[in-house]
């Protein structure tokens, strides 16, 4: 009886020992390619895990991949050629759907580039992706569903029929594996992107901060753009009738190294929650309809460039940038832009008091000394103390604009040192008169060397 007994109990443990190998077996697996749909049903009925999951170019079907929960690197490429938005010599085949309610964690990357066929992929469960999320020329992709994707090393979208990103919320950038930052080279007919960039997020503070970078060529049907993040290197938007406000409610203090913006934009503001905006350059280039009026909404700023906005006409800073610590103040060929004083309906501009500046120059814009009142009270009080231009003053008027400028008050700053570097300055009358004086002392530098030379 005894032996029996023993004999059944070995039994047992032996068939727990064989089910729970098997079951083991089951959930770990290696290097798996998906060619059709029974090659993901045999997979996903075996497998919990996987080492690699890579699908062919030549799978044609949709395919289901319930079951399986983390994988190391998910991989596809075809080699067709295929240009922005085009088909190139690129296959043709049937629309396709990957699906997978069940995985959770990708631990080094998602790569897709060029995958023929693919119209969607649902990922709904997906909270993190410790590398990049690429998918690059998905030329038939309409419908990306990352609801839950809340962690990720670095995204980039380029999809030019995208129709529909089901996500909700970006909270962490782990730039693990990946460069850091958010690229949409193109989400199609997508209207909104807030998701990704609205809420305040954490980043690996050992890798440098992340950027994002966005153009309305490749986003035509999105109309403003919520940046949140508190930390950034550089935010780049290409715009055409967008809106743009930095802080999404949920964030109270953001620093960027760079901001620039390049073409058309409707609105720059800064939201009410955020208690500190600090900015090391800001840049408005190239605008050729709007803005017609720039709020500079920062608590601190080092460089401000404004190039080229043909309809831009007032500039507005906050009386926190008598504390700015000011290095470069560029403002180049605004045609529409009139600096013809400090405070008046539409126009605001405080100067700087206490923070020299390494560059200063204005041309092409319409300029009077009334723009330049508190800068030169600045010098003319008791104290005589104000800001100095220590490498470079250059003012030019536009050439025939309204405005008088007399350049004598700054020729007298100069004498007194404030100048010490390069200085140019060129006087105007009103009424579109002829310029009547140059104030450069580089070029009174050349004449007095062109007279040496001669006797010489």
């Amino acid at each position: 009886m005894l032996f029996k007994s023993a004999t059944i109990l070995r039994s047992v443990a032996a068939l727990l020992l064989l089910i729970a190998t098997g079951v083991a077996q089951a959930a770990q697996c290696g290097n798996v390619t998906i060619s059709s749909a029974s090659d993901a049903d045999e997979v996903r009925k075996q497998c919990t895990a996987l080492e690699s999951l890579r699908f062919s170019n030549n799978l044609t079907e949709s395919v289901n991949l319930d079951g399986i929960e983390t994988v190391g690197f998910v991989y596809q490429h075809d080699d067709c050629w295929g240009g922005d938005g085009e088909q190139g010599d690129c296959r043709t085949v049937p629309p396709f759907s990957i699906s997978s309610s069940t995985l959770t964690n990708i631990t080094r990357g998602l790569e897709f580039g060029r995958f023929v066929g693919l119209r969607e992929l649902s990922l709904p469960n997906l909270a993190s992706v410790e590398g990049d999320f690429r998918m690059g020329r998905m030329h038939q992709l309409e419908v990306i569903d990352i609801t839950k994707l809340v962690r990720v090393g670095s995204l980039m979208i380029e999809a030019y029929k995208l129709k529909t990103i089901r996500h909700e919320r970006l909270d962490e950038l782990t730039s693990t594996f990946g460069v850091g930052g958010v690229s949409l080279w193109d989400v199609g007919s997508v209207d909104s992107v807030d998701s990704f960039f609205k809420n305040p997020i954490r980043s690996n503070e050992t890798d440098l901060p992340p950027t994002i970078s966005l153009r309305s060529a490749t986003m035509p049907k999105v109309r403003a753009v919520t940046i949140g993040w508190s930390r950034l290197a550089s935010l780049s938007i290409i715009g055409d009738d967008v809106s743009v406000t930095l802080g999404g409610g949920s964030t109270d203090s953001i620093e960027i190294d760079e901001i620039k913006l390049m073409g058309n934009f409707s609105a720059f503001r800064r939201h009410p929650s955020v208690k500190n905006l600090t900015v090391g350059s800001f840049k408005l280039e190239a605008s050729k309809t709007m803005p017609t009026e720039i709020d500079l909404p920062f608590d601190q700023v080092s460089n401000i460039s404004l190039y080229n906005n043909e309809k831009l006409q007032t500039i507005n800073s906050t009386p926190k940038a008598v504390g700015w610590n000011l290095s470069q103040l560029s403002i180049y060929y605004n045609p529409s832009l009139s600096l013809d004083s400090e405070n008046r309906p539409g126009l605001q501009w405080y100067w700087p008091r206490d923070h020299d500046l390494w560059w200063l120059a204005i041309s092409d814009t319409n300029i009077s000394n009334a723009f330049f009142t508190s800068f030169l009270g600045y010098h003319a009080a008791s104290d005589g103390r104000g800001p100095k231009v220590l490498g470079s003053f250059d003012v030019e008027p536009r050439y025939k604009q309204p405005l008088p400028f007399n350049c004598t008050p700054f020729s007298d700053l100069k004498a007194r040192g404030v100048f010490p570097g390069h200085f140019r300055c060129l006087d105007q009358k009103a009424n579109g008169a002829a310029l009547t004086t140059i104030h450069s002392y580089l070029a009174m530098a050349t004449m007095l060397l062109t007279a040496l030379l001669a006797l010489i």
